[in-house]
């Protein structure tokens, strides 16, 4: 990276950020984020040296006045938010520091932008930032006095548009705050001074005027404290070090700082062993020494210092200083963390929870957190919120892990929102709430995380809690892939897969699942696998196609499971093999995929393999199994007609189930405490209900949302499981029509609840002979109708976009209404409809004359019909994951 381009990385920022300073910092080191090690360093090697040319007292001084004072590390702040102006201005007030009336606000400083590399790095990397040599800075330029004659004679135009307010304002702000501490200081020297130690009484005034954070108070104080120093006060000489460190009312200096904490800490105090082993720690401006870091750590822990016991554990969990001991390390937290370190707790807590040097103890890890929590570590909250959710070492308590996250999230924690945002997403321990989970991914995108990137992303995707926006969702995913979030790219991939968004790419698609891939992505493993099956993206190749199934169903992919066993019993890309076909076949529907079950079935009834046997051979138990060769059938497009079977006499059980349900929302309570042997029927019924769909072998074929609901006490369903279940009568109706039930499917102004379809099929009757003798429609028909309903549903979702034309507009040239008569003629002229003045005709009238009442209902209509013929013709083997975008 050259100075040009970091300039205009830097320009770059400011525009998008609009003038918002913080934002500014995100954005930059986002983009760092994606540049290469390499550039990260030579960025930070250019700021360093940006900050050099500016070290100048002319500098200084319109900093000080602009800002009514500036310490050094104030000048420090106001050199990074110059440099943070962009090139013209920093080289402008270079030239003449009076070009900043015109640009600055009071309190111009912006400390964040210092760490903007630093901070990319190590995200980048996951490796702590080499802070390279800093060439000491020197500063050039005229000595000038801070009194305000000499700086408005210096800089008329700066002094004339800052000095009053800025001065007023810390005068106003220091006098409102420390009235108390004026009277307490009035009070204290009217006081009877003899026999009162005078270094002691130094430090006291000392301290109440460092509490006044003006420039002339803090200097005060330095000047009092340095008196009390002088004097051997071991107090005073660990205040006046973190004065030099800091450069509070002092020029700042690490070295003096140095100096006066080892003073300090010959003299007994605790604190000062601790932050001058902190000094030679980390090395700031001192040379880093992790046996003068031990040295001064354990003199401070002696001493009764929480925090150098803290630092103590530190040095023997890192073996720096001293060979690496953990079971010291844990000595020292305990002892830390027993003196009210949060920090130390959080350390026992992260110990026992991952097993560092002692076996793994959840509930211990989840005693220490709780009490680095109520020391106000945000971290440890977050780690004790997700053992709260998963009930690790402490009873699951949803609300307790909500109430959590929630605490954290508003302390800016982006692992929290995420994690919050999820429950939303899921409505596990809080009501659904899609919105709310968008929000939450907002923030913690804005907080700069691109894992939140990626689930805002899917969000987007599908239009929940926010409007359906796929460029945005493409943009969210870019986001989380330029940080290398495996989800992000498996997400990307299936967007130029099925061409969501941008145009199809299957070339693309499999290169972003590789890169998933690459991080064990499981699904991302799969998708691979299917790329070489199918011959897209990728030369057809079912040897590589079985190696890459192979390594998604050692990962728990039911699907990659299920695929392997139809190469196995089909011979491709591996020798034909129908045990091994069984076992993933097995495997495959163990794990919940149930169309796995209709070819395993099939497996069996062509005696390829015979069903387990169960025989007493010396008591003990073993398979018997033979094995007979024969060619399978081609594959379909759509599902086979037992899983069809079985998918509906699944849906007409979960539709009486909710009929249940119904009659508990009318008349519940009455019925649960007037009328309890009716309670009862009702239970057992529910039961049966149960009990049947397991006999008859039909309790796989359930979706998981399906036995959550099957399974949930009688009266428990919310009204919105309800309503969906009864809208799931449409779904059903064409599933039935597709097993020739019905001769046609209703039009889509209609609804099916009460078609033949629906109430035809029978349930708690013997089920396995229907499954077994189930016809389909010819596959044709079927696809046929699939496209029928996706132009439905299109409609619909036409009519609602039409309702927002600014967040929605059509394509230059075009208007809605236009689009829709040239659908409508197409439509017309293959016969599906006659056309009413250029629209779709429903209810003997135009499809935009319909009120919204009766959209709300044919959208509903359209969408439960494609729910139910896409999943026929497989675009997703998991019922409760089947898509309906158009």
């Amino acid at each position: 990276m050259n100075e040009a381009e970091f300039w205009n990385l830097i320009a770059a920022a400011k525009q998008e950020s609009k003038g918002n300073p913080e934002r500014q910092v995100e954005l930059l080191q986002r983009t760092l984020e994606r540049q290469t090690e390499a550039d990260i360093l030579d960025f930070d090697r250019l700021l360093q040296e940006q900050l050099t040319r500016s070290y100048t007292l002319d500098l200084w001084a319109a900093a000080y006045i602009i800002n009514g004072g500036c310490s050094d590390d104030g000048f420090d702040y106001f050199r990074a938010w110059l440099i943070a102006q962009g090139r013209e201005v920093f080289q402008n007030a270079l030239q003449d520091p009076e070009t900043l009336v015109d640009v600055a606000e009071a309190d111009a400083e912006l400390e964040l932008f210092l760490y903007v590399a630093i901070e990319a790095f190590e995200k980048k990397t996951k490796t702590k930032f080499t802070y390279t040599s800093r060439p000491r800075r020197e500063l050039t330029g005229d000595e000038w006095e801070e009194d305000e004659e000499a700086l408005q004679a210096k800089y008329p135009k700066l002094f004339a548009q800052f000095w009053n307010s800025a001065a007023e304002e810390k005068t106003t702000n220091a006098a409102e705050g420390l009235a108390p501490v004026a009277d307490f200081l009035n009070a204290l020297m009217s006081r009877d001074q003899s026999g009162v130690n005078p270094a002691e009484a130094l430090y006291h005034e000392a301290v109440l005027g460092s509490m006044i954070e003006t420039p002339d108070s803090l200097a005060k104080s330095a000047e009092l404290l340095t008196k009390a120093a002088e004097q051997g006060h071991a107090n005073a000489q660990y205040l006046l070090g973190t004065c030099y460190q800091l450069g509070r009312g002092v020029k700042q200096s690490y070295p003096k700082a140095a100096k006066l904490y080892r003073q300090s800490a010959e003299n007994g105090n605790a604190d000062a062993c601790g932050d001058l082993a902190s000094l030679y720690y980390s090395g700031l401006e001192l040379d880093q020494d992790y046996a003068a870091a031990f040295k001064w750590y354990k003199r401070g822990a002696e001493l009764g210092s929480a925090d150098a016991e803290y630092g103590l554990g530190l040095l023997y969990s890192e073996g720096a200083g001293v060979e690496k001991d953990l079971s010291e390390s844990l000595k020292w937290f305990h002892r830390g963390a027993q003196n009210g370190s949060e920090r130390a707790a959080l350390n026992v807590g992260l110990i026992y929870i991952n097993g560092i040097g002692v076996e793994a103890d959840a509930a211990e890890a989840a005693k220490w957190f709780a009490q680095a929590a109520e020391g106000g570590s945000v971290q440890a909250e977050f780690n004790l919120a997700v053992l709260y959710e998963k009930g690790r070492g402490v009873e699951q308590d949803l609300a307790r892990a909500v109430e959590l996250y929630q605490s954290t999230a508003d302390q800016d924690n982006s692992k929290a929102m995420i994690n919050l945002g999820m429950l939303y997403s899921n409505g596990t321990g809080v009501p659904q709430d899609y919105a709310k989970a968008a929000e939450l991914y907002q923030r913690a995108v804005d907080a700069g995380s691109p894992s939140a990137a990626s689930n805002l992303a899917v969000l987007y995707q599908h239009g929940r809690g926010v409007p359906k926006d796929e460029a945005e969702a493409l943009r969210l995913y870019r986001l989380s892939v330029d940080a290398g979030i495996a989800v992000g790219q498996f997400n990307l991939g299936t967007m130029y897969h099925r061409g969501i968004g941008v145009a199809k790419d299957d070339v693309e698609a499999v290169r972003w699942y590789r890169l998933a891939a690459a991080q064990n992505h499981p699904a991302a493993l799969n998708n691979i696998a299917d790329a070489y099956e199918n011959g897209y993206g990728v030369a057809q190749d079912f040897a590589e196609a079985v190696k890459w199934y192979q390594l998604a169903a050692e990962r728990g992919v039911s699907a990659s499971h299920y695929s392997l066993g139809l190469l196995y019993r089909d011979g491709r890309g591996v020798k034909q093999d129908y045990q091994a076909a069984e076992k993933h076949l097995s495997t495959a529907v163990a794990l919940g995929f149930e169309k796995a079950k209709v070819d395993l079935d099939a497996l069996y009834e062509a005696g390829h393999v015979k069903r387990a046997e169960t025989v007493v051979v010396q008591g003990k138990k073993s398979k018997i199994r033979a094995t007979i060769k024969t060619n399978s059938a081609p594959a379909q497009k759509i599902v086979s007609a037992q899983s069809a079977a079985q998918r509906a006499l699944c849906l007409r059980a979960l539709y009486v189930r909710s009929e249940i349900e119904v009659l508990f929302a009318a008349i519940g309570q009455k019925l649960k405490t007037a009328n309890k042997s009716k309670l009862a029927e009702v239970q057992a019924e529910t039961r049966r209900m149960n009990d049947w769909l397991k006999d008859e072998e039909l309790w796989l074929a359930a979706s998981d949302d399906e036995k959550k609901l099957l399974t949930a006490a009688p009266g428990s369903w919310p009204a919105s499981a309800i309503k969906a279940a009864s809208w799931r009568a449409e779904a059903l109706g064409v599933i039935g029509w597709a097993l020739g039930l019905a001769n046609e499917i209703l039009p889509y102004d209609a609804q099916l609840d009460e078609s033949l379809s629906v109430r035809g099929i029978q349930i708690l009757t013997p089920a396995k002979p229907r499954v077994a003798s189930a016809r389909l429609r010819p596959e044709k028909e079927i696809l046929e109708a699939r496209e029928i309903a996706e132009n439905w549903l299109w409609r619909a979702r036409t009519t609602q976009i039409q309702k927002e034309p600014d967040k929605y507009p059509p394509p230059a040239g075009w208007t809605y209404e236009k689009i829709i008569a040239k659908a409508a003629g197409h439509w017309e002229k293959a016969g599906l409809f006659k056309a009413v003045r250029g629209d779709y005709p429903v209810r003997g009238k135009a499809y935009s004359e319909l009120t919204e009442d009766e959209w709300q209902e044919l959208r509903s209509i359209a969408v439960e019909r494609l729910y139910g013929l896409n999943w026929l013709c497989k675009y997703s083997a998991n019922w409760d994951l089947v898509p309906t975008g158009t």
